[in-house]
């Protein structure tokens, strides 16, 4: 075996040693991982769907696997390196975006309210749309794409968002300064009469208190106009749909679940063409009361166990393998 066969065979067994090593900028790592990829029981049709999943699973059962195979097989429909590569999609073209959830547990775990919290996820997701662009486009493709495709510039807008920020709101706060003016004036008389004695004085004061407000801003985009915006891009782009991958979920804690959940109900249904598919790990996730499963987002299960039961028995569910 020649050295360059060695190497090749070594960097078989890295890729495959755990996908979490997987760099999303590498798209010949991808490429890899569609070769040896196998899928027993359709895992990947179903994250596929055009509608809102988890996958569950123990740790080391392949839900990153899954997740970045499904997230390459969109890719295929969109970018232009790969567009010899034939996809389950066909002549359709899917946007993905892929977010890991681990890079952002400071987020969720902050007093932030809600709103706030908003903010900073949608820039999570903008800034790893951005990066993926890279990854998508070659550079001189980029610029011509850019002329020839007016989406790109809802890209620019939105980066331009990003750096600068829209004021989405005002917060208005009552300040009240106290100023308090004192001045006395003593004044006394006198007069003396044996007939009419006369004693006289005044004393004055004075006090004001002035009040004012200020006004802060939020800056940043919401969830709402970050839907109308990328549903322009969708349009303009002839995108048919998009997939947005969540990864490591169950690395948040319930508190920051919870408010992730929140957040996640705001973006589920939103009949645009936009999917979610968020990977958790089993007896380590809670979606909260928002998020409703079964109706809002839909499991797939990767344990065993699962697909025993789906298929009344061990041997049949190896039979299916």
């Amino acid at each position: 075996m020649t050295p360059k066969e060695l190497q090749n065979l070594r960097n078989a067994f890295d890729s495959i040693l755990r996908a979490d090593y997987i760099t999303l900028d590498q798209i010949n790592e991808l490429e890899n991982l569609e070769d040896y990829f196998v899928d027993f029981f359709g895992i990947m049709q179903s994250l596929l769907q055009k509608q809102d999943n988890f996958i569950a699973g123990r740790r080391g059962t392949g839900k990153t696997t899954n997740l970045l195979r499904a997230y390459y097989e969109c890719l295929k429909t969109i970018s232009p390196k790969l567009k010899d590569k034939p996809s389950v999609f066909d002549k359709e073209k899917v946007l993905p975006i892929y977010v890991d959830l681990s890079t952002c547990n400071d987020l969720f775990d902050s007093e932030d309210d809600l709103q706030l919290i908003e903010v900073h996820f949608i820039r999570q997701i903008i800034e790893s749309l951005k990066r993926q662009l890279e990854l998508m486009f070659d550079d001189k493709f980029l610029l011509v794409f850019k002329k020839e495709n007016p989406a790109l510039e809802d890209l620019e807008f939105i980066e331009k968002v990003l750096v600068e920020g829209i004021a989405l709101r005002n917060q208005t706060t009552t300040a009240i300064s106290t100023k308090q003016i004192e001045s006395e004036q003593v004044e006394v008389s006198s007069k003396l009469s044996m007939t009419a004695p006369e004693i006289g004085s005044k004393i004055g004061a004075n006090s004001s208190i002035e009040t004012g407000q200020t006004y802060s801003q939020l800056r940043g985009i919401n969830v709402q106009d970050f839907l109308n915006k990328i549903n322009d891009i969708k349009r303009k782009a002839k995108i048919d749909n998009i997939f947005v991958f969540i990864d490591e979920y169950s690395d948040l804690s319930i508190k920051s679940q919870h408010k992730f959940a929140s957040l996640l109900k705001t973006f589920l249904g939103s009949r645009m063409g936009m999917f979610f598919k968020v990977g958790v790990i089993t007896d380590r996730y809670d979606f909260g009361e928002k998020v409703i499963i079964g109706r809002d987002i839909f499991p797939i299960p990767l344990n065993f166990n699962d697909y025993v039961d789906r298929y009344g028995g061990a041997i049949a569910a190896i039979k299916k393998m």
